[in-house]
């Protein structure tokens, strides 16, 4: 590999398996039950073998073990292995490496952190429902997801994200090759299940990539810039720095949020709430909820009662779900409980309301930019949209520590950073005196939907002013096609500024 500055890497992509954990033996056990129980086939792997497969792709795996076996007989069997290898995964919970969790914290002040892995769909919210580390990544995308090779996936999660100088961390030679073919660099994580011929750099243990990302000269050199700038601020000599005085620029008022308003503003982007206004998703929430309440002896609460707790994320529905004045170590337990039966169970009732799948392909057609910005947890909201919506909505943004929920604007400003749009030529749809509030504090013209989960009148004594009751009458709102879209660099390069300026006064 070539000679790269540390300084200039603003991203590091992780890959899993042999990286972050080691489940070769949970992953063997499933594959051993499923093939006993539906084949009389031999047994003829086990947790050495199968890691020793581990970064190639599902079908790759099965077909080097069972090579006589038919495509039906893959997709059968594969199917099933998916489900147990979940469940076993959840209930064995393998340990992360050594260091991991608190080496991930560090990192996420300074760089965004991604995943991509060859698993399936799905495997990423299990390691996320099994161990707390999912608010340190930003984006993750698998071969589920692109059904394409590794180094096609690195590059799809670059150009969503916007990264210009990534650099990945993985375990075998099929990682390096994957990167190279991405152009990337890799560090070789040699404590995990391969080799790698010729790394940019190699780690022995996990909390080395401290050591090449936050300890390097040139990294203490950028830290020192920011602190300095720090000091101009204390010292009042803000007009010298550049991260003076931009919040009030951000946050704009939008007096007319009316059907007339909206058509006359040549929105080119539409920026949608998740639960209650594209996906039904209480039926799953409420089982989830009770699931946790029944586990801790605690009374279940109806659907109609869930309805109304929902719309300021999970965790804020498990505190109005449970006994008042619950002590936080008990509702801390109650809250793992809910998110990990939520993890398994979230597909179970949860489905698009009518139309939806058509407005959004209209509005894809049509050359509308698309985004969902959700209170509900990072990795259920990118895995529902991944998986109902595909690339119908390019970017999920859900509950990260890093952003305050709505109703406050961070979330959404974060989304048109990404897009690269301009609030001045997006909309908002939702359906929750939440939603309403959410537009308002970001500046943005609000459409809500009838179909969710507050009633019209309610909402309309909040504010709301402009209503459509069908997926396709958004059409009627909008119009017509946008003008060619607008880039917004200097609205968002004061978003950049402003999340600079957070990590300024984390680090202060």
């Amino acid at each position: 590999m070539g000679d790269y500055n540390y300084n200039k890497f603003d991203s590091i992509i992780f890959d899993v398996d042999g990286t972050l954990w080691d489940v070769r033996d949970a992953v063997a056990h499933a594959w051993r039950d499923v093939i006993t129980e539906l084949t009389d086939w031999e047994i003829n792997f086990d947790g050495k073998s199968l890691g020793a497969m581990f970064g190639k792709t599902m079908d790759t795996i099965f077909f080097h073990f069972y090579p006589n076996s038919t495509k039906e007989e893959y997709e059968k069997i594969t199917g099933v292995i998916y489900k147990r290898q979940k469940e076993y995964l959840i209930g064995y919970a393998p340990a992360l490496y050594e260091g991991v969790a608190r080496t991930l914290e560090k990192l996420s002040h300074r760089y965004k952190l991604f995943i991509v892995t060859n698993a399936q769909r799905g495997y990423i919210d299990t390691v996320f429902a099994v161990h707390d580390v999912q608010k340190y990544f930003t984006d993750w995308m698998c071969f589920g997801d692109t059904n394409a090779s590794k180094d096609v996936t690195i590059r799809k999660i670059i150009e969503r994200n916007n990264l210009k100088n990534a650099v990945y961390v993985g375990d075998t030679q099929g990682d390096a090759d994957s990167c190279e073919k991405a152009g990337i660099p890799i560090v070789y994580a040699a404590y995990g299940l391969g080799r790698v011929e010729k790394p940019w750099r190699s780690i022995d243990k996990f909390s080395e990539l401290e050591d090449i990302f936050l300890r390097d000269k040139a990294c203490n050199e950028a830290q020192e810039s920011i602190s300095e700038c720090k000091l101009s601020e204390e010292d009042g000599d803000r007009e010298g720095c550049m991260h003076a005085d931009m919040s009030k620029d951000v946050t704009l008022k939008s007096d007319d949020m009316s059907e007339k308003s909206i058509a006359a503003g040549k929105i080119d982007t539409v920026i949608f709430d998740l639960d209650g206004t594209l996906l039904y998703t209480i039926e799953d929430l409420a089982a989830s909820t009770n699931h946790a309440l029944q586990q801790y002896g605690m009374p279940e609460r109806t659907l109609e009662e869930v309805t109304a707790f929902v719309g300021n994320g999970v965790a804020k529905l498990i505190e109005r779900a449970v006994v008042p004045g619950m002590e936080k170590e008990l509702f801390d337990k109650v809250f793992a409980e809910f998110k990990k039966h939520y993890a398994v169970h979230n597909l179970d009732h949860t489905r698009p309301y009518p139309g939806i799948v058509d407005m959004l392909t209209g509005l894809k057609e049509h050359g509308y930019m698309v985004a969902v910005v959700s209170n509900k947890l990072q990795s259920a909201t990118q895995s529902l949209c991944k998986h109902f919506f595909g690339e119908l909505v390019p970017l999920a943004v859900g509950d990260n520590p890093s952003m305050a929920k709505k109703p406050e604007a961070d979330m959404v400003n974060e989304a048109l950073c990404r897009l690269n749009r301009s609030r001045a030529n997006a909309v908002y749809v939702g359906d929750s005196e939440v939603d309403i509030e959410t537009a308002k504090n970001s500046g943005m013209k609000l459409i809500m939907v009838e179909w969710g989960f507050r009633k019209r009148a309610d909402m309309e004594k909040l504010g709301a002013v402009c209503f459509i009751d069908k997926p396709e009458k958004i059409f009627d709102i909008l119009k017509a096609a946008p003008e060619y879209p607008r880039r917004a660099e200097a609205d968002n390069r004061i978003l950049q500024l402003l999340r600079d300026e957070k990590y300024i006064q984390r680090k202060g």
